[in-house]
């Protein structure tokens, strides 16, 4: 016992440290990765491997009213930021199928998500003014020419107005 006593202290004492204020990721980085269409509430928390450092949330339309929804973990982050953009000009049509894409770098950070509309009417027509009727209100549109094909067509049957 005492020759284990003296071989410790001439060893000199063991020196541990630890990392208690240290503010880099203590392990690995976990994201929800899930995919799913037409609902941005996935979450699904996994550990992400050694080489990733972004949680990603990325939602892309399929159909007017139908899109794809892919969170992942990721080594590179796919969106752009504003200052690293070199315009060029192109051809855009429309609809386009991309919608949203965000990245983040904190555990079980992508849990953010994009404003979705599922109208096909906006999605379509959203430069122009949407009107909607008061209560009680019938909204009719047409041209006059097609009103007037209208009541020609029924008088010829012999239709009247009652």
């Amino acid at each position: 016992m005492t020759v284990l006593l003296v071989f410790l202290l001439a060893v000199g004492p063991l020196q541990v440290e630890a990392n208690a204020t240290g503010v880099e990721r203590q392990g690995n980085l976990r994201c929800h990765v899930c995919e799913e269409i037409s609902t941005v509430t996935c979450r699904r928390a996994t550990d992400c491997s050694a080489g990733n450092t972004f949680c990603v949330t990325a939602v892309t339309r399929i159909l007017v009213r139908f899109f794809y929804v892919s969170r992942q973990c990721t080594k590179f982050c796919p969106a752009i930021s504003a200052d690293n953009l070199i315009f060029k000009p192109f051809v855009l049509e429309k609809p386009m199928p991309f919608l949203y894409a965000s990245c983040c770098t904190t555990s079980l950070c992508n849990t953010d998500r994009p404003e979705i509309t599922d109208s096909e009417w906006y999605y379509t027509h959203k430069d122009e003014p949407r009107v909607t009727p008061k209560a009680g209100v019938r909204v009719c549109s047409g041209s006059p020419a097609l009103v007037l094909l209208l009541t020609l067509t029924s008088l010829s049957l012999g239709l009247r107005r009652s």
